[in-house]
């Protein structure tokens, strides 16, 4: 609807704004390696939660090679009531989760069929993990893996996979989704750790983004491997962060601003 569309651009430009902000006053730095994809492709971006504010440090990497104004995002419920912001996201049909699977199923189906439905271009953010990367979040998710014979994980938390199954079997299901992001985010200097830490100006020097484009035909059918298959991007993302705090930087060559890649000098 004409609504709709007037939400999503002026959400799309608040977007721009604060990605703006950050690059441009804080002099954030932004570096993206992996495979290009296309700005106006239909798709979930599934990302590791290295903070609080990732849902926003994101809107870089859309800048640069998504499409702003039709990113979704799954966020936790209290976020619904911040002043301002909370009423403009429930308008441009974010979703917001009580983190009770029970009781989540049934507004995110709801919601996830009416973009079916309404054929309206989507690009949906969800973190698997569920919460943001820390000291208790990983002692947690490591107990979780110690009790189910997991591998304990030094910098991702073990994904929480029903959403993101859901998810996928639903937009997919009508071809509303060409295709699954795989992105990693790492901050190989300061981390932010929330928005009291953002307001109080510590704001990340440098942000990594490495992204593997997965096209939705190339997913397991059935939801038990889906599930899998989704755990099997969370042990490569913690290789990858691995790596990060080693050298530095993600692997691969640096995508360019228009898409292209970088030489090196």
């Amino acid at each position: 609807t004409l609504h709709n569309r007037y939400i999503d651009f002026w959400m799309g430009t608040w977007f721009a704004a604060a990605a703006g902000f950050l690059e441009l006053v804080y002099g954030m730095k932004v570096r993206v390696t992996g495979q290009r994809f296309r700005r106006d492709d239909n798709c979930i971006i599934i990302m590791n939660h290295r903070t609080q504010m990732d849902w926003m440090v994101q809107w870089s990497l859309l800048a640069r090679r998504g499409h702003l104004p039709i990113n979704k995002i799954v966020l936790k419920n209290p976020l619904k009531y911040a002043p301002g912001a909370g009423w403009a996201m429930q308008q441009a049909l974010f979703l917001f989760l009580r983190r009770n699977w029970e009781t989540d199923k049934i507004h995110f189906n709801r919601l996830l069929t009416y973009y079916v439905k309404s054929k309206r271009p989507i690009q949906l953010l969800i973190f698997p993990e569920g919460t943001d990367f820390c000291e208790n979040t990983k002692r947690l998710s490591n107990n979780f893996a110690k009790k189910n014979d997991l591998p304990p994980y030094k910098h991702v938390l073990h994904p929480r996979t029903k959403g993101f199954v859901e998810a996928t079997e639903i937009l997919r299901r009508d071809r509303t989704i060409k295709s699954i992001l795989d992105v990693t985010v790492g901050y190989p200097g300061n981390t932010p750790e929330g928005l009291r830490s953002f307001l109080l100006g510590n704001y990340p020097h440098e942000v990594h983004f490495h992204v593997t484009c997965h096209p939705v035909e190339s997913l397991p059918k059935e939801s038990e491997k889906l599930h899998e298959w989704c755990k099997s991007r969370w042990a490569e993302k913690e290789e990858r962060m691995g790596e990060l705090y080693e050298k530095g930087r993600f692997g691969g060559e640096e995508l360019a601003e228009g898409g292209g890649v970088k030489r090196r000098m």
